[in-house]
């Protein structure tokens, strides 16, 4: 019995794997969902400009300030709507792949929509924007359903309220850092917006 008492005290508490895997999670997955939130904010005039451009020069269409309101507020909220389909499939693909393999799926989503945002402006596509925001929902969905459990389920159950802190830091420190590289001193400008929107990717 004193045995079995010991091993038990022994494995509860704070280890280095524990917090190394609850790290690395919230800078890898948690911390993009929030960086995509702020981001977009401060860029917003040289992103309208560019869909100004793109649409002249794709398809000979000048857009009224209306229309480019719309577009935007259309490039903005994509990843709200990407999150509630994403968050509609989440269940299913946590069941059928686990925990695990639902977040691989969700990084996986994540570097694929930092890719389309950043070579949106190369191929002159609004639709690739569009798209890159909307699997970013997507992705953010997956995420944040899948990420409190799996560190919930790692932890030893008197920790399970303290992985669950990691969720709300890495959104918070997301934001804040999207902030950061979206002003015009870092990455905000008008030639560098789109390094900005797929920057977390370097995460």
């Amino acid at each position: 019995m004193k045995k079995l008492t010991t091993m038990a005290e022994e494995k509860q508490g704070w280890t280095a794997y524990l917090l190394l895997i609850c790290i690395c999670i919230t800078l890898g997955a948690v911390i993009p969902i929030g960086y995509s939130f702020g981001v977009v904010n401060a860029p917003t005039k040289f992103i309208r400009v560019w869909i100004f451009e793109s649409a002249q020069s794709r398809y000979t269409t000048v857009l009224g300030d209306t229309q480019l309101t719309t577009l935007m507020a259309c490039v903005v909220s994509m990843f709200q709507v990407g999150g509630i389909v994403g968050s509609l499939f989440a269940p299913c693909c946590n069941t059928k792949l686990g925990r695990r393999g639902s977040l691989l799926v969700g990084g996986a989503l994540l570097t694929m929509a930092a890719l389309l945002q950043f070579f949106c402006r190369m191929a002159n596509s609004v639709e690739m924007l569009l798209l890159g925001r909307l699997v970013g929902g997507m992705a953010a969905a997956l995420v944040y359903t899948t990420q409190p459990m799996y560190l919930v389920e790692l932890a030893p159950a008197e920790l399970s309220g303290s992985v669950g802190v990691f969720t709300c830091i890495g959104i918070t420190g997301g934001v804040v850092v999207g902030q950061l590289c979206s002003f015009d001193f870092l990455l905000g400008t008008r030639k560098h917006w789109h390094y900005a929107l797929a920057g977390y990717v370097l995460g």
